[in-house]
C-alpha cells in the first residue's frame, strides 16, 4: 500500500506499522516549540504543575521556548511573563532564544525543521517549517498534552496535493503565488487537511519562499502544508538538524544525528512521494473531473489532487494505490 507524507511521519511517531487519514492516534512530538504569550506558556506552565501534578516535562530535549513576540516588553505584565518563561526554562533544561527572530522562523535556522519530523505549537503560522518536509502543526491549547505526557491524541487530517506549474512573471514573489491559491481555490477550500505542495513552480523556489508559502497554510484552512525534500533542504538539514530526531519507532529512542551522511537522511525522507518521477501520471486527460483515477506510487489513498496552471483549478480523486 502507499501512504502520504502525513500518513508516513505520523505511523512512525505513533509507533505503530501504519496508520490512515481519519484514524486516531497517540503521537509522540519530536519537537515541542512555544513562545511568550499570555493565556498559553504561562498556563501550560501552572496547570502542568497544579492540575497534573507534572514538575518536568517528558524529555526536555524535545522543548524549545522563544521571546519573540512582546519584545521588548510594553508593559509590566509583558516582563513578568519574559521572567517566568526564563526561569521555567532553566528549571525544566529547555533552551530559551530571545530576542531572536520570530520562533518559527529561527526554528528552522536552529535545526527543528528536520525532514520527516513532527513537531507542535500553539501557533499555526509553525506549518513554515513544512517548507523542510516536517509535519509541523498548530495545535492551539492541545498542546498542553506535550507537557505532561510523552504522546498527544490526534486524528490524522486528510491530504491535499496542490501541483503548481508554469513560468513566473518578473516581480511575482511567493507570497504573491500563496494568494494566487487563495483566490481561485477558496479560503476554506483544505480545510483540516494537509496541504502537500509540488511541482515546477515550488521546485524552482527558493528555501525562503517555499517557507513563506507553508507558513500560510492556514489561509487556505489547512492544518500544515507540506514540501517533499528535495536536494535542497536535504543539504540545508545535513547541516542544522537537531541531534534528537529519531527515526523508526520513537518509543525506543533510536537518536539519528545530524551528522551523519547524507544518504541516511535522504533515504527516510524521499521515498514518502516523488512528484517528479510522477508529474506526467499525475496530469491525467480528465483532470477536470472528480474521479478515480491511477496515481503516482506513494501518493496516498483517497488524496485530492490539484493541478493549477494558468490560473485555473483542475481536481482529481486519487484512490488507493498500491506500490
Amino acid at each position: 500500500m502507499s501512504y502520504t507524507m502525513t500518513e508516513k511521519i505520523l505511523a512512525r511517531v505513533a509507533g505503530v506499522p501504519a496508520v490512515r487519514a481519519g484514524d486516531e492516534i497517540l503521537a509522540r512530538p519530536d519537537f515541542v516549540i512555544a513562545y511568550d504569550f499570555p493565556g498559553y506558556t504561562d498556563v501550560f506552565f501552572k496547570e502542568a504543575k497544579e492540575e497534573f501534578g507534572v514538575g518536568k516535562v517528558p524529555s526536555p530535549e524535545r522543548f524549545v521556548l522563544f521571546i519573540d513576540h512582546m519584545v521588548p516588553a510594553a508593559a509590566p505584565k509583558e516582563e513578568e511573563l519574559h521572567k517566568v518563561t526564563r526561569a521555567w526554562g532553566k528549571e525544566q533544561g529547555v533552551p530559551v532564544h530571545e530576542r531572536e527572530g520570530i520562533g518559527h522562523q529561527v526554528s528552522a535556522e536552529l535545526g527543528y525543521a528536520t525532514p520527516g519530523a513532527f513537531a507542535v505549537h500553539f501557533d499555526g503560522h509553525v506549518s513554515q517549517l513544512g517548507a523542510f518536509g516536517t509535519l509541523a502543526i498548530g495545535a492551539r491549547k492541545s498542546v498542553l498534552e506535550t507537557f505532561v505526557s510523552e504522546r498527544m491524541a490526534l486524528v490524522v487530517p486528510g491530504t491535499v496535493k496542490i501541483e503548481v506549474t508554469g513560468t513566473v512573471q518578473p516581480g511575482v514573489m511567493a507570497r504573491d503565488i500563496f494568494h494566487h491559491l487563495v483566490r481561485v481555490m477558496g479560503p476554506s477550500s483544505c480545510r483540516f487537511k494537509v496541504v502537500e505542495l509540488c511541482g515546477t513552480v515550488i521546485d524552482a523556489m527558493s528555501i525562503e519562499g517555499r517557507q513563506t508559502i507553508c507558513g500560510q497554510a492556514m489561509f487556505l484552512g489547512a492544518t500544515t502544508m507540506l514540501i517533499a525534500p528535495d536536494a535542497k533542504t536535504l543539504e540545508h538539514a545535513l547541516q542544522k538538524t537537531r541531534g534528537h530526531h529519531q527515526r523508526g519507532d520513537s518509543a525506543h529512542g533510536e537518536a539519528h544525528h545530524g551528522g551523519r551522511a547524507l544518504q541516511e537522511l535522504r533515504g527516510f525522507t524521499t521515498p514518502v512521494v516523488d512528484h517528479h518521477r510522477h508529474a506526467a501520471a499525475a496530469r491525467h486527460p480528465h483532470r477536470g473531473r472528480r474521479e478515480q483515477m491511477p496515481g503516482p506510487a506513494g501518493v496516498g489513498h483517497h488524496m485530492e489532487y490539484i493541478r493549477l496552471a494558468g490560473g485555473t483549478p483542475q481536481r482529481g480523486q486519487i484512490g488507493q494505490q498500491t506500490k
